[in-house]
């Protein structure tokens, strides 16, 4: 039994039965891969793949919700960094206000101090107006009562037998400029002794 024992062991013969051993292990497992098998195992492994691809598109709409609040997050981070910006500009601005009143306050006195300038020269140049002017009306006044003073009307005394157009025709004037200085109206009547102008 030695002899047989160490012929199995022998390398030799090993190799014929361990290729006659892998190739009935083969045909089993492709036996078992593609017959086919019970329809309640294929519905079960069908059923799991739907189940899987369901999970997998509710993932999917849940990350694209998630991008959507991400990308929503990401505007409303944005404008708030804008309004921090702009906070701080009106912050900086506000810092500088002090200057700017004071600057303002200045301009103010100044402005101040020109208009009652302003006040003191006119209240001068109408001071010194009133007095040309009255300087001047009396001046005219004066002028006019020379004037008046040299200027003296010429009467004519009415005789009998004297018209309005005899009159008129003897100064070298008209009807009607004799009617006018003297003030007469159409129907007026002249009569003896009395003292018609003749000129102005």
């Amino acid at each position: 039994m030695k002899k047989f024992t160490s012929n199995i062991l022998d390398k030799k013969n090993m190799l014929p039965i361990i290729m006659a051993c892998a190739g009935i292990v083969i045909i089993i497992f492709c036996f078992f891969i593609f017959l086919p098998g019970d329809k309640t195992s294929e519905d079960k492994f069908g059923l799991k793949v739907q189940e899987l691809k369901d999970q997998i598109s509710i993932l999917e709409k849940r990350i694209s919700v998630l991008e959507e609040q991400d990308n929503s997050r990401m505007t409303q981070i944005s404008a708030l960094s804008e309004m921090a910006r702009g906070f701080n500009e009106s912050s900086q601005r506000l810092q500088a206000v002090p200057g700017e009143m004071e600057n303002i306050q200045k301009k103010i006195e100044h402005i101040d101090q020109r208009q009652g300038n302003l006040e003191k020269r006119i209240a001068e140049f109408k001071t010194s107006r009133t007095t040309r002017v009255t300087k001047q009306a009396v001046a005219k006044s004066q002028t006019r009562q020379a004037v008046s003073a040299k200027k003296t009307n010429k009467y004519h005394k009415i005789v009998e037998g004297d018209t309005l157009y005899s009159i008129a025709n003897k100064y070298g004037l008209t009807v009607d400029k004799l009617r006018q200085l003297n003030k007469l109206s159409p129907e007026a009547y002249i009569q003896p002794g009395q003292n018609l102008i003749i000129d102005n």
